[in-house]
């Protein structure tokens, strides 16, 4: 069996290596999370661009009304399930970066001369990120977000045609701006619920490894 050089340092060779592991997987949940949305993106456009042109050759014929609602009901579940795609891959973003926040803490205490030099999270020093809870305003941006907020959008849309939007009454304009308002808030709400369940479960085991200060 091969023995390591006692001159060689291991643990840091073993870090920087998991680090740089980590580093790759972030990209490659960025890059997934990213070419999904910008599919949802172009389906969900070029659906609005077909429904407007079977709406142009009359709302009043039961045909076009099929094709809109069948067109508008795939593209809503589409978004709904791609929402909950773009949250887990958020998820396993917090966890990855969640890890490599430990292997900063890592050296950062081999080292402790090079902490100041540390910009990024250091245990519970945030650096230059924001500190504090994330606002309501802060959850609604990133991918799951933008990906709720067209959601609602559509939704308000497909409410409002079928409450009758295109006579612009008050209770079809009521209507899609209860279902907007209601489909944005329960989506973000749970963006907010499942961000505190990963930064529980994060500290739970900081707390059982020891990294937490």
């Amino acid at each position: 069996m091969s023995t390591l050089s006692p001159d060689k340092d291991t643990e840091l060779t073993i870090a920087l290596a998991e680090y740089a592991h980590l580093s790759e997987l972030r990209n490659q949940v960025e890059q997934k999370s990213a070419a999904r949305f910008n599919f949802f993106l172009a389906l969900s456009t070029a659906t609005a661009a077909v429904s407007a042109g079977l709406l142009t050759q009359g709302w009043n014929d039961s045909t076009t009304r099929m094709a809109a609602a069948t067109l508008g009901v795939m593209v809503l579940v589409t978004g709904f399930s791609l929402f909950l795609r773009q949250v887990r891959f958020t998820g396993h973003n917090v966890r990855l970066t969640a890890a490599q926040v430990a292997l900063r803490t890592y050296l950062a205490r081999r080292a402790p001369d090079l902490r100041p030099y540390l910009f990024l999270p250091v245990e519970s020093d945030r650096g230059v990120l924001p500190k504090g809870k994330m606002s309501w305003l802060n959850q609604s941006l990133g991918l799951p977000g933008i990906t709720a907020l067209i959601n609602s959008a559509l939704l308000a849309l497909a409410v409002g045609l079928a409450l009758g939007l295109e006579s612009a009454t008050t209770f079809s304009i009521s209507g899609a701006a209860l279902a907007f308002l209601v489909s944005l808030v329960a989506q973000v709400s749970y963006i907010g619920r499942v961000r505190a369940s990963w930064t529980r479960d994060i500290e739970a085991i900081n707390r059982e490894r020891g990294i937490a200060d």
